[in-house]
């Protein structure tokens, strides 16, 4: 211990809280002395002390007078103070020629010292434990009575010829208490009660180390009041009051994990953020825990919660315009469908297959509602135009029949075989979960689409092939241009859909459908309403009527 202080001294370390052991830390001289001053702090165990009463006083009465021929007593008397005898052999002690010459009339109340301090030191004190403990065994066996014999053949120790074993019996069930209050016993395995005074090296007010009990440990007590310590008295190291950090590196909160620090002790960490999609719960974690896919840690990453669903709803801004534009769209077609059935006895309508009409104006109507849109579309891209007027009625009805049944037939085999479904789709934001609509088959939506495709493009060459023919009012033109937006429409579609994130994807999809619905509504409907409603005048059989040299053959 000495040769590690002086090393301290030499390199003055300071800042350490220290810790001491039962061997050193009741020390009265500590050498060298000047080490006591990094020692301030100081925190240990300590075996009870003791203090003999009656001790000190006749420590007090001892004077060299009293003692003439003793000389353990002028040993201590120019020990304790610094003085020297005039008579006598010159010991080391004696010898030292800064000591002044003893008096006789120095006074041993006012030293303070390890001489003065007469209480008993834990050895010592377990020494006297130790004493009493055999005293007591000794007289319990000495008081052995016929009828409690505690040997084979019930007979007691003879105590003028005794075996250990037999003293080690008594000892084993000695049960006392010393004068100072202490309870003396040994549990089953021979072992004394753990009792320890917890000691805190001070400086007291004249700058002089003392040592302060701060605390007991008492194997004795009830579960849970073993230990007491009084916090508010210790002072720490370098005379601190408030307790220091031990640590290399602070706890790991919740949220953090430990990384080591390379060529450092394991006490030496580095709190690194969990990544995306990790969390850890508890403090100083060495690992984190990947969250369950429908699940994203929160700001902390300390908790998994559920991921945010996100979707077109008819609640937020861009589902309300979209449904508006929807029930605009609907309330048009349901009022063009009445200017229709309320004016179908006029030319106009009647020169425009007005079954015709009906049945796609309710194919736009499932459009805007976008039910079924699919499957409407093969009747809202059939030709509706002067061409068909090449066949009868029963021909046109048929070949609207027909070629709507294809679509039927596709849209049927692609909601059996394989239909489209919800999905949650995580992959494109790792935090949202976006629930859109997986095709299902998409060799069946494909072939849907290119029939659409198929039927838009024959609409549009006979439209555009008619487009020529003597007509006041031209129905080829209006095929024309709603067939060139709808191509528009649905070209421009297909890039921007696949550049659309999330529930933006549904939206512009909705948008298409919606715009190529108002393109048909309003380039072939629109213009006939016109005239009904604003140009009565040109809704007459001669405006309407168109002869020409291949109708006449046609229809004599």
């Amino acid at each position: 211990m000495e040769i590690l202080l002086t090393e301290i001294i030499s390199q003055n370390v300071t800042g350490i809280q220290w810790i001491g052991t039962e061997a050193w830390i009741t020390a009265k001289l500590i050498s060298p002395e000047e080490s006591v001053r990094f020692l301030i702090g100081t925190i240990g165990p300590a075996i009870p002390m003791l203090e003999v009463k009656g001790l000190r006083e006749f420590l007090l009465k001892i004077h060299p007078s009293s003692f003439p021929g003793n000389a353990f007593v002028k040993k201590f008397w120019e020990t304790a103070f610094q003085c020297t005898f005039p008579s006598g052999n010159t010991s080391q002690i004696t010898a030292l020629s800064t000591w002044q010459q003893c008096t006789g009339k120095e006074d041993l109340t006012q030293i303070h010292n390890v001489y003065s301090d007469v209480s008993v030191d834990g050895s010592s004190y377990n020494v006297y434990k130790a004493v009493y403990a055999f005293a007591h065994a000794l007289h319990n066996m000495l008081s052995c009575e016929k009828g409690n014999e505690p040997f084979m053949n019930n007979t007691c120790a003879r105590v003028s010829n005794f075996q250990p074993w037999q003293l080690l019996h008594y000892l084993q069930s000695v049960n006392f208490t010393t004068t100072s209050g202490d309870r003396v016993y040994f549990d089953g395995n021979g072992d004394p009660v753990a009792m320890y005074d917890l000691i805190n090296w001070q400086i007291d007010s004249r700058g002089v180390s003392e040592i302060k009990i701060i605390g007991s440990y008492d194997g004795s007590a009830s579960p849970g009041h073993e230990l007491t310590l009084d916090e508010e008295a210790i002072v720490w190291k370098s005379g601190q009051n408030k307790m220091p950090r031990s640590v290399c590196s602070e706890s790991c909160i919740p949220g953090t994990r430990k990384v080591a620090r390379k060529g450092q002790p394991v006490c030496c960490f580095d709190c690194t953020e969990c990544a995306e999609g990790e969390i850890s719960n508890i403090t100083d974690s060495t690992d984190c825990i990947k969250c369950p896919e429908q699940y994203w840690p929160n700001q902390q990453r300390d908790r998994c919660l559920p991921k945010e669903i996100e979707f077109l709803s008819f609640t937020e801004m861009l589902g309300g315009v979209l449904l508006t534009l929807a029930l605009v769209g609907v309330s048009t077609t349901i009022s063009i469908a009445i200017v229709f059935f309320t004016h179908r006895d006029t030319p106009i309508v009647k020169a425009n297959n007005s079954e015709l009409s009906y049945l796609l104006l309710f194919a736009l109507t499932l459009f805007w509602a976008c039910m079924l849109c699919h499957t409407a579309f093969a009747i809202a891209t059939l030709p509706n135009n002067n061409m068909a007027k090449l066949f009868g009625p029963a021909q046109q009805r048929w070949s609207v029949f027909l070629l709507t049944s294809v679509q039927c037939l596709i849209c049927t085999l692609w909601l059996t075989i394989s239909h489209p479904f919800p999905m949650r789709n995580t992959e494109y934001y790792r935090e949202i979960i976006i629930l859109e609509c997986d095709l299902g088959s998409v060799s069946a939506f494909y072939s849907m689409a290119g029939y659409i495709a198929f039927l838009a493009g024959v609409s549009f060459v006979l439209a555009f092939l008619a487009r020529k023919l003597p007509d006041n009012f031209n129905e080829a033109q209006c095929i024309t241009f709603s067939m060139l937006t709808f191509c528009a429409v649905w070209i421009t579609f297909i890039p921007v859909y696949i550049s659309s994130p999330g529930k933006y994807t549904v939206a512009v999809e909705v948008f298409a459908i919606l715009a190529s619905s108002c393109g048909l509504l309003f380039c072939i409907f629109v213009p006939k309403c016109y005239i009904i409603l604003i140009k009565p005048e040109m809704n007459t059989k001669k405006e309407s009527t168109v002869i020409t040299p291949l109708l006449k053959r046609k229809h004599p």
